[in-house]
């Protein structure tokens, strides 16, 4: 069996665009701008948390929005920086359970359930802590989670997702380490040169945070529950929740005390 080292993105950042280009990033991003739209900022100063190669982060500053890219690997922000507008976007190396001296910002992002890496609810505290420093009072913390309706559908059946110049499978397991974690592992398939493939494999350990637990953290840390939203740009009202639908994760928006946020963004 291949030894996989989990949760290291440096590995996958040359691949990560590809295999990730069919996956939900594309829906999780409407999400994100109907949300924020919806819900409103006291302004346009936006913090993406866990920002990857800046698939989500590039495309809000041409919204318009004053982005800061926060990602823990820095392979991953040497790609990011090499896209076109990304000179729009300041990428800082940073971990999100002890953020660097940034913002104060109007709004925080983390999508792609980046807060499902942390290992343990200690972790998640911190992380909702680190959130709530760099908010403005009123701004909102809008991420995504995978509950565990969504780890269930993973671990029933592996994923395939064919792309122009390869493919993709996703499969996970339950976590032999933690009752409430799920390991998932992801090989993209590419041509190389002619008919040669190549694989890259990355490895992820979820784990699965309570609904309940969850926004009690948040209120430790000052932040309260507005709403839940489908991450799907067909879904229906906003904090609306389709009868017998099942994501692989839910958005969740929390707002920090203080100042009203004003007018919608």
């Amino acid at each position: 069996m291949d030894t996989i080292v989990y949760n290291d993105y440096d590995v996958a950042a040359d691949s990560y665009d590809r295999m990730a280009r069919d996956h939900n990033l594309t829906d999780l991003l409407a999400t994100c701008r109907r949300v924020l739209r919806h819900h409103g900022t006291p302004g346009r100063r936006l913090l993406d948390l866990g920002c990857g190669t800046g698939k989500g982060a590039i495309p809000l500053a041409e919204d318009g929005f004053e982005v800061t890219g926060v990602d823990s690997s820095a392979r991953m922000l040497e790609v990011a920086r090499a896209k076109p507008g990304a000179e729009r976007v300041e990428f800082v190396v940073g971990d999100a359970r002890d953020l660097p001296p940034l913002g104060p910002f109007d709004a925080v992002l983390s999508t792609g359930a980046v807060l499902n890496y942390l290992a343990d609810e200690d972790e998640l505290a911190a992380a909702f802590r680190s959130t709530a420093r760099v908010l403005a009072p009123g701004g909102l913390f809008v991420f995504d989670m995978m509950d565990r309706a969504g780890a269930e559908t993973l671990v029933r059946a592996p994923k395939v997702f064919e792309h122009e110049d390869g493919m993709s499978v996703f499969r996970a397991e339950r976590s032999v380490s933690a009752p409430e974690a799920v390991d998932l592992r992801i090989d993209y398939f590419f041509r190389e040169e002619g008919e040669v493939w190549r694989r890259t494999t990355s490895g992820h350990a979820l784990t699965i945070f309570s609904p309940a637990r969850t926004e009690s953290l948040l209120a430790g840390a000052g932040l309260r529950v507005e709403a839940h939203h489908i991450p799907e740009s067909d879904a229906a009202a906003p904090g609306r929740r389709e009868p017998g639908h099942q994501p692989e994760t839910m958005m969740i928006v929390a707002r920090k005390g203080g100042a009203s946020a004003g007018s919608p963004s």
